[in-house]
């Protein structure tokens, strides 16, 4: 079990997946090979003395149940730029071990209650958690990452394997109304609500055409009423209130959606967000439903569902 944090300074990264205009959607929202779809920090912003649970949500539907490895990183210092980690300072001992260990989440279970005293005219701090994982291959055992600021790709610590790195940035703060992580109330499949994986769900569906599926779902989802919130920043030295923006983006296994990212277009910025799934094959597949906040929080949900042939 990781144990405290040593005297830190202020490391800002977010893990963001951006669709450049040289992507296709498809490509970007159907999972065919090991990815990484998010990292979340629960909560994304803590009191000092306080803990959190650090989560990453991967998939890997061609692996054929390889194992796959993780590394979890405390680290401190400003990234200059995806992956380069020269200005990366490790506070935290790594914690490795494998997915079947549960490493795909870590608890951090205190900070110390000073640690904002140590940090000069600082009334929060930031730190970021690198993951790194490992699938058909081997990472180094925790003793050997030393020298991990020397590292121009992360991700090739991964030995006779296919290895992702990926960060998330926790701020520590004494805020009266610290950011909380957007979380997913229901969704809709053809207006019917799916219970997602972790309660036992299986929804269903079924093909139009007897060569290929032919078949389109619509799928509606509302945040909780506490995944909104609002947040002052200073600008021109006066306080300012902004309203956090929500979006959720989407992945799966089979076929496509039509947005692999999409915010809400009503007034309630709970939603329903909105958008449709094509699959193209029966067969039992996953649709990965993402919440985001414009602060980089983040949670997710995941839901099986067995599409029919036609019949």
């Amino acid at each position: 079990m990781m144990r405290g944090f040593k005297t830190i300074a202020v490391c800002l990264t977010v893990l963001s997946f951006a669709v450049a205009g040289c992507f296709d959607l498809k490509s970007v929202s159907q999972v065919e090979e090991f990815r990484v779809l998010g990292v979340s920090a629960d909560p994304p912003e803590i009191a000092p003395g306080d803990g959190l649970r650090m989560s990453v949500l991967w998939a890997d539907p061609e692996g054929d149940g390889r194992p796959v490895s993780f590394a979890w990183i405390g680290c401190a210092g400003l990234l200059k730029a995806p992956m380069a980690f020269e200005s990366c300072e490790m506070v935290l001992p790594p914690m490795t071990g494998t997915a079947e260990e549960g490493l795909d989440a870590i608890e951090i279970p205190y900070t110390p209650e000073d640690i904002l005293e140590m940090i000069p005219d600082m009334d929060f701090l930031k730190v970021t958690f690198i993951v790194l994982m490992c699938a058909g291959g081997e990472l180094p055992a925790a003793d050997e990452y030393a020298s991990i600021g020397e590292m121009e790709d992360i991700s090739t610590l991964c030995e006779g394997g296919d290895g992702i790195a990926a960060y998330k940035t926790v701020t520590i703060s004494e805020a009266e109304d610290p950011q909380r992580n957007p979380e997913i109330e229901h969704l809709l499949l053809d207006d019917v609500e799916l219970l997602p994986d972790d309660k036992g769900g299986v929804g269903t569906m079924r093909c139009a055409e007897a060569k290929g599926c032919g078949a389109k779902a619509a799928l509606s989802l509302r945040l909780t009423p506490e995944s909104f919130q609002t947040y002052e920043v200073i600008e021109d030295g006066e306080p300012v209130t902004v309203e956090e923006s929500l979006y959720v983006s989407w992945f799966v296994t089979d076929g496509d959606v039509e947005m692999s990212g999409v915010g809400s277009k009503t007034d309630d910025p709970l939603g329903p967000i909105e958008n449709t799934w094509r699959p193209e094959s029966p067969g039992t597949h996953t649709i990965y439903a993402v919440a985001h906040d414009s602060r980089g929080g983040s949670s997710w949900k995941t839901y099986t569902v067995e599409v029919l042939p036609p019949g």
